[in-house]
């Protein structure tokens, strides 16, 4: 049913079925580039059908800088639904057409871009209605889409994602503290001195994400080809965030990324250093889950101004995808559908 309403605007499209009988179909979706007016290449894939008066879960991936595919672990969330889970690289991302030359161009990437690029998903696959989650950064997104309160929006869920880099900070800040003293204060002295290319603070920042990114030992094989995708053009993630991950012992078989502009999770000096959407939370008017994990870098202080803020919302804590994935993907079906 795909290939009927949207085949003449694809480039190229795939069409398979999935292990468990769930139609899945991917391609790319021309994207003008609104800086520039260039055109791009935007991959998709929808997991189910995607067809006139269906409400489809588009999902939003963190980063930036990372791919799409952790967030198809929230396909069982829409199996059985008339309304299918749609994923999509980021431009400069995964699939995406990248643009390695324009490192460091803050004028090229902007919020901005990616709001357009949300955008046009929605109108090239023809899409009037829509639930979206998004993760992190993902989050981030989403919440600056749903304060324009697009019509078609029914649903938000904001994922891990800070309400500002400033409380982002903080909190990691504040893990930190409570880390062994020896963890701690290398990672405290790698910060100061700028030495992050040392053993001791590799080891450290290793301890660290163990404890509050992912607790689980091996990472799944899907948040570490996120990490790959990062390895493999660093560009979109340096330009805005230019945090790091130093991860060669905790990714077993991924080569270590340093950036020397900027040393840790602990420290942003990229285009979002200064970014908040704090002031404007009151204009989102769809109906908004915020969910964050026990042990997770993005906080209780980290999503409380969402949950003051918007007019409409529900807070559920302690709950991870990857961590305890029965109970998260529960709380998305009861308030995605119920």
């Amino acid at each position: 049913m795909l290939p009927r309403i949207v085949t003449a605007l694809l480039c190229i499209v795939g069409l398979v079925t999935s292990a468990n009988g769930t139609p899945v179909s991917e391609g790319r979706l021309d994207f003008r580039i609104p800086s520039t007016g260039e055109i791009g290449k935007t991959w998709y894939r929808i997991i189910g059908n995607l067809k006139p008066g269906v409400r489809p879960l588009i999902a939003l991936h963190g980063g930036p800088g990372v791919n799409s595919g952790y967030l198809e672990a929230l396909a069982p969330v829409t199996k059985g639904r008339p309304g299918p889970l749609i994923v999509y690289d980021q431009i400069g991302n995964g699939k995406s057409t990248h643009y390695p030359e324009r490192m460091g161009n803050t004028t090229f990437w902007t919020e901005q871009l990616f709001l357009a690029e949300l955008d046009n998903v929605l109108k090239k696959l023809k899409i009037t209605e829509y639930d979206l989650i998004g993760h992190s950064w993902g989050a981030m997104l989403g919440a600056m889409h749903a304060v324009e309160q697009p019509k078609g929006l029914k649903h938000l869920v904001l994922w891990s994602g800070p309400a500002s880099m400033a409380l982002w900070i903080e909190a990691q800040r504040t893990w930190i503290s409570q880390l062994p003293p020896a963890i701690r204060d290398a990672l405290i002295r790698g910060e100061e001195t700028g030495e992050t290319d040392t053993e001791e603070y590799e080891n450290a920042s290793n301890y660290f994400y163990s404890k509050h990114f992912c607790r689980l030992d091996p990472f799944p094989p899907s948040l570490l080809e996120g990490f790959a995708a990062i390895e493999n053009d660093p560009t979109v993630y340096l330009t805005m965030s230019v945090i790091l991950f130093i991860h060669s012992r905790l990714y077993e078989g991924l080569p270590i990324f340093i950036d020397r502009n900027g040393p840790s999770e602990f420290t942003i000096t990229g285009s979002l250093r200064n970014w908040t959407i704090i002031p404007s939370l009151p204009k989102i008017k769809a109906p908004t889950l915020v969910t964050n994990g026990r042990y997770d870098e993005a906080a209780d202080i980290v999503v409380k101004p969402f949950v003051q803020k918007i007019p409409n919302v529900r807070w559920v804590s302690h709950t991870a995808l990857f961590e305890e994935p029965d109970k998260y993907k529960r709380v998305l079906k009861e308030f995605l559908y119920n």
